[in-house]
C-alpha cells in the first residue's frame, strides 16, 4: 500500500491542526533561545560556521517538531500497534537526519556541530518556559 501526501495536502492538514497554537508558541520561544544561545556564543568571537550551525539546527528542530506534530495526530487514529510502529519510525527519521547533519558538519566543516546539537534541547526548554509562563500562581507573585 503507497500512500502518496503532496505538499498541498500536508499545508491543509498544518493549518486544520489542533496543535498549531502550540506549535506557533513553541517556535516562538525556540527562536528567542536560539538568539540567547548564539548571542552567547559570540563570547568566544564570531563565526560564521557557528551562525550557520544555529540557523541549520534551528530549521531542523523546527521541521522535527511539525513531523512529530502531524505524525502525533496520525497515530492518534490507529490501531496501537500500528500507531508504535508510526511513532518508531517517526524518532528513527529524525535522529538519522540529526545524525546526517552532525556528520555533514564534522566532516566538512562547513557549518559548526555544536550550533546543530544544541537546538535539540530548545523544545525541552521551550516547553518549560510556556508551563512557567502560563501558571496561574507565577503571574500572582
Amino acid at each position: 500500500m503507497k500512500v502518496s501526501i503532496s505538499q498541498k495536502d500536508c499545508s491543509k492538514q498544518i493549518e486544520s491542526s489542533s496543535l498549531k497554537p502550540v506549535l506557533k508558541k513553541l517556535v516562538l520561544t525556540m527562536a528567542f533561545l536560539n538568539l540567547l544561545f548564539y548571542c552567547l556564543s559570540l563570547f568566544w568571537g564570531f563565526d560564521l560556521k557557528t551562525f550557520l550551525g544555529f540557523v541549520i539546527g534551528f530549521i531542523y528542530v523546527n521541521v522535527c517538531y511539525v513531523y512529530v506534530a502531524h505524525t502525533v495526530e496520525r497515530a492518534v487514529d490507529m490501531t496501537e500497534k500500528r500507531a508504535k510502529r508510526t511513532m518508531i519510525v517517526c524518532y528513527a527519521v529524525r535522529y538519522a537526519g540529526l545524525f546526517l547533519l552532525s556528520f555533514l558538519a564534522m566532516e566538512f566543516k562547513i557549518f559548526n556541530v555544536i550550533g546543530i546539537v544544541i537546538p535539540q534541547f530548545y523544545p525541552r526548554m521551550a516547553f518549560g518556559l510556556m508551563a512557567l509562563r502560563e501558571r496561574k500562581t507565577f503571574r500572582k507573585d
